[in-house]
């Protein structure tokens, strides 16, 4: 990480931002960490990751089928002093991790995150891995029309500016990753001070 970072860095010396596009790219892991290290150089950050267009994992509101997968976000900004405000949030109302974590321990998922493959509540983290599958519902639930809108924008985003793909991917699609990453350099616009400045005051508050 610290040589990819190091070459975006070098550009937002000389402009206020830059923006990669990834296709085919493995498995990304934990976002909170590719937003967290520029935030911790004095830059935000905002990262987008969709799935290729293959793990289709997540049922619209009212849906039964799943139609696109938990679609990340993750955004950091720069504290004072140092430190971060950072955020590692899925479109879904739970991600596929927690699930898979959940079946693994033995333990119910929160309500409103999962449903069976009639369409039905539950908490039994099985469900979604049975053969006849249940789904994981959009961010907000069964009535998560936002959640499912801004999955949608992940997709639309990522496939369109990437190569990659939105559901449905077509035949021979690769099981990767695919992202958009936006950094940008405050000094270029209000100023570092006073992003901080203003972060400090709604956190105070």
């Amino acid at each position: 990480m610290r040589n990819w970072a190091r070459n975006l860095y070098s550009r937002l010396a000389t402009q206020a931002s830059v923006t990669v596009a990834v296709r085919n790219c493995g498995h990304v892991g934990r976002l909170g960490e590719w937003v967290e290290h520029p935030a911790e150089a004095g830059y935000a950050a905002l990262l987008f990751v969709n799935d290729n267009g293959l793990n289709k994992i997540v049922a619209p509101p009212g849906g039964r089928r799943g139609v696109t997968s938990t679609n990340p976000i993750a955004f950091g900004i720069p504290l004072a002093a140092g430190r971060i405000f950072s955020a590692d949030v899925s479109t879904a109302a739970i991600a596929l991790g927690k699930v898979e974590r959940a079946k693994r321990t033995g333990v119910a998922v929160p309500p409103d995150c999962i449903q069976d493959d009639a369409g039905a509540p539950t908490r039994d983290p099985a469900a979604l891995f049975a053969s006849s599958a249940g789904t994981i519902l959009p961010m907000g639930g069964a009535q998560g029309y936002k959640g499912f809108a801004l999955s949608m924008f992940v997709d639309l985003l990522v496939a369109g500016l990437s190569g990659g793909q939105a559901p449905p991917a077509a035949p021979g699609t690769k099981g990767e990753n695919c992202l958009i990453m936006t950094i940008w350099n405050p000094q270029f616009f209000s100023g570092l001070d006073h992003m901080q400045a203003q972060a400090a005051s709604i956190l105070s508050w």
